[in-house]
């Protein structure tokens, strides 16, 4: 088949001829992998199209689930954004990393919550999806909600959907949210300010997370302005998005 053909079975692909993009692959099983110039399979097409059948089919024929296209997505990335939770449901039983994060460091959740796709966002929360994901530009995926969509829900309809978001993660099956839950915010002065437990907590996390439930976590000295630039200049804090999960701690 050459690339033109191709192209066009991409496109029956993503308007869910079943049948025929089956047949095709039945013909010729390279197909089942082969993507076109923008890295799309037809694995791709036809779950950013919701056609749970198609992708069904196609992975039953060895298609490559963690597959990704020329920007890093991968199908259960492609299916987020569209919303189509019966697709996601699939891809999940079938193995899709629900954390992996495109080359924008994107999960299918912050593909998800871009869109306006609450459904498909509290699906994902329910299968250990991480809300406290970090964007490559440093954002969480809360603060995105939204952003692509046009027009943009009143304030206050937004602010709803994000604390149900918040909600359904702070009472979910991530190991980061139940680790969280099991924290005092013990405080202790440091600087200018108040350096929490939960600033030390979240650090650690970001290194290694999860941690175990009896971890010590021991409190960091900073006696002279020299150790306090020294940690405050850590890598880890040069990260815009670390300060925004130290702030969803406090």
């Amino acid at each position: 088949m050459d690339n033109q053909q191709f192209d066009q079975l991409r496109v029956q692909a993503e308007e869910g001829q079943t049948d025929v993009v089956l047949a095709a692959v039945d013909a010729e099983p390279g197909l089942v992998t082969r993507a076109g110039m923008e890295g799309w399979t037809l694995l791709h097409e036809a779950c950013g199209g919701g056609h749970v059948d198609l992708a069904r089919g196609l992975l039953d024929r060895k298609a490559n689930i963690h597959q990704r296209d020329n920007g890093g997505c991968d199908a259960l990335m492609w299916a987020s954004y569209n919303g189509h939770v019966p697709v996601l449901v699939l891809l999940i039983s079938r193995g899709a990393d629900v954390n992996a994060r495109c080359n924008a460091g994107q999960t299918a959740l912050a593909n998800a919550a871009l869109n306006d796709n609450l459904p498909a966002c509290l699906y994902l929360i329910s299968q250990k999806a991480d809300l406290l994901s970090v964007n490559n530009d440093g954002r969480l995926v809360l603060e995105g909600y939204c952003d692509w969509v046009n027009p943009r829900p009143t304030p206050a309809v937004l602010e709803q959907r994000r604390a149900l978001l918040q909600h359904a993660y702070d009472e979910g099956p991530h190991p980061n949210a139940r680790w969280a839950r099991r924290w005092p915010f013990v405080m202790v002065l440091v600087c200018y300010g108040f350096q929490p437990t939960a600033a030390r907590r979240a650090v650690l996390l970001a290194l290694n997370p999860p941690l175990p439930t009896n971890v010590k976590i021991p409190p960091i000295v900073m006696r002279t302005k020299a150790q306090r630039r020294a940690y405050l200049n850590m890598k880890v804090f040069g990260h815009e998005g670390i300060w925004r999960i130290i702030a969803s701690y406090i």
